[in-house]
């Protein structure tokens, strides 16, 4: 009986389903773009309604930068030190820092960065699902009529030869080109700060001079990577979070029956998914080795 129900609510929702992640760079991007009904969209109400979300996204997005920026100057600073001052030693045999421990570390930060990363993808991934507003006057009467911009149903009786037929009317919402363009630069700003991080942060682990040092320079880049993180439940109200809990997921179903295309659980999404933690794997050993040869 448990197996049954697993594989009905499996079945009614999708096998594979893409949600829109909880993150503050996709509740700047989907809140009030798929949450707010087109006659809400006006930008002083737009700026006075989520001014703190905006700001936090602003404000976490130069701290992830700036904080990044100075790892790699110390970064630079600390090696051109030990080189004046070691001029045969490379800076990555220290006698007093165990190998195996930098390897530790190094693998530990990269594999949360691309965890990050991934993240960043499935914000990608929502965004290029959700479809384009139609944007005549049925649909945005209907979305005005109930708050929303991404789906509204609106029911309704009739009686027709003294028989009462609830009709069900839906107004399939989605984003503008602007908005969609909007959502795109939150993911840059999300996807670049990420980039940026693992760049610059390799040689800072691999670089320090102790073990006490080396732990808590890892320890420190994990710290940046929760900058937006922090900010997000800092600064997000409930109202916002519910929004954005609520969008609707894309299931998609593994079926040889004819269903639309969108809907369709490929062949090759299938293969994605199969040999995806294998390319996760080979990418974390493939970056990691990438920075040890580089910075050392």
């Amino acid at each position: 009986m448990g197996y049954y129900k697993a594989d009905v609510g499996s079945r009614s929702e999708g096998h594979f389903v893409i949600r829109a992640p909880e993150s503050l760079y996709s509740a700047i991007a989907f809140v009030p773009t798929l949450a707010v009904a087109p006659k809400g969209k006006r930008l002083g109400l737009l700026i006075c309604i989520f001014l703190p979300l905006f700001s936090s996204g602003v404000m976490s997005a130069i701290a992830q930068i700036a904080a990044t920026y100075y790892v790699m100057l110390m970064n630079i600073d600390n090696k051109d030190a030990f080189n004046k001052s070691n001029p045969n030693e490379s800076i990555c045999e220290r006698d007093d820092v165990s190998s195996l421990l930098s390897l530790i570390c190094l693998c530990v930060f990269t594999m949360t960065c691309l965890a990050d990363v991934q993240v960043s993808f499935d914000f990608l991934n929502y965004i290029n699902r959700v479809p384009n507003r139609i944007g005549d006057e049925e649909e945005t009467e209907l979305l005005n009529q109930n708050n929303a911009s991404a789906i509204s149903v609106k029911k309704s009786h009739t009686n027709q030869r003294n028989e009462e037929f609830m009709v069900e009317t839906f107004g399939a919402g989605g984003f503008t080109k602007m908005e969609r363009l909007w959502a795109y630069f939150w993911f840059l700003i999300k996807i670049g700060s990420e980039l940026f991080v693992i760049l610059a942060g390799g040689g800072f682990v691999l670089h320090s001079p102790d073990h006490e040092t080396l732990i808590l320079n890892a320890v420190a880049l994990a710290f940046i990577l929760d900058i937006d993180d922090a900010a997000y439940k800092y600064s997000i109200t409930d109202m916002q979070k519910t929004a954005l809990k609520s969008f609707p997921n894309f299931g998609l179903i593994m079926t040889e029956n004819v269903v639309p295309a969108q809907m369709k659980f490929t062949t090759y999404q299938g293969c994605k998914q199969f040999l995806g933690s294998y390319f996760q794997i080979l990418a974390l050993f493939g970056i990691c080795t990438v920075s040890w040869y580089a910075n050392c």
